[in-house]
């Protein structure tokens, strides 16, 4: 902040306000953290620097709490959360215990591949395969999954077997958004 030093406040931009209110907030060296959307406002470098500063907090022992709207930038920050609606608890824990508790929920699979209609006659006999949708390009397809640990190793069993042209395999819906999104619906 060093040229930034003999402005007002007032006078700084948004994103040097809130590395100000941070500043404020660390300088007594706190065992607790409260911060509420911190990130607002900064440009993409202290983002990653402020997301990285979190971090490593909490790594340190410290009680850091996040309120953020911005699900994928609360998941960068740690991999523990407390999601909320309305004051009610949603759903607490470890991201992957926080998904698993509405593992009933299929999950999707975004996939391409050289010739995604063959693929598609393929997993469509698999157990764990609910539902297929197509790409207009005829490579792309999203598999709807209710189990995809045993979606991905029978992939890796079909890769094993033949080339199929895999160029990607990614999950659509595994993340906190998609959580969040289930669960207040």
């Amino acid at each position: 902040m060093g040229e930034e030093m003999n402005k007002k406040v007032r006078a700084m931009s948004k994103g040097m306000r809130q590395k100000v209110k941070m500043a404020q907030a660390l300088v007594h060296d706190p065992p607790v953290l409260l911060l509420d959307e911190p990130l607002n406002g900064m440009d993409p470098p202290s983002r990653a620097q402020t997301i990285e500063a979190i971090r490593r907090w909490g790594e340190e022992g410290k009680c850091v709490v996040v309120s953020s709207h911005m699900l994928h930038e609360v998941e960068a920050m740690t991999s523990r959360i407390l999601l909320l609606h309305y004051g009610k608890v949603l759903a607490s824990g470890e991201v992957p215990q926080v998904r698993e508790a509405i593992a009933s929920r299929p999950l999707k699979m975004f996939v391409r591949c050289a010739d995604g209609r063959k693929l598609a006659s393929e997993l469509i006999a698999w157990p764990t395969v609910k539902s297929l949708s197509f790409g207009s390009d005829g490579k792309n397809l999203t598999a709807e999954v209710t189990d995809a640990q045993e979606f991905r190793e029978r992939l890796c069993a079909l890769l094993a077997e033949r080339e199929v042209g895999l160029e990607i395999l990614n999950p659509l819906d595994d993340n906190l958004a998609a959580v969040f999104s289930y669960l207040v619906s």
